[in-house]
């Protein structure tokens, strides 16, 4: 053993290996897309109808119990310990 990095093409993240995982998704997904493209079907699109991007006054005001029910529980079991960020996103859901 040398220790000099192989096959690495001198890039520090290629020593430890191509994660299986990154690569599996990535061959997919790029395979799914060029499928996608070589379709000849016309698409439908539905942004017609989109006209505003930010919710409206009535929209602030029918999700602000949501909102503020979320924060309570997503604050109040945040802080507990063993918890964390996992149990307070779960129940403020």
């Amino acid at each position: 053993n040398s220790g000099a990095a192989r096959f690495s093409f001198d890039i520090p993240e290629l020593t430890d290996g191509v994660d299986f995982v990154a690569l599996a998704m990535g061959m997919f997904g790029f395979a799914e897309i060029i499928a996608n493209l070589e379709q000849k079907e016309h698409r439908e699109t539905f942004t017609d109808h989109v006209t505003n991007l930010w919710p409206t006054k009535a929209d602030f005001r029918r999700m602000a119990p949501a909102v503020l029910r979320g924060t309570f529980l997503g604050s109040a079991l945040g802080i507990l310990p063993g918890g964390g960020a996992a149990l307070a996103s779960f129940a403020a859901y």
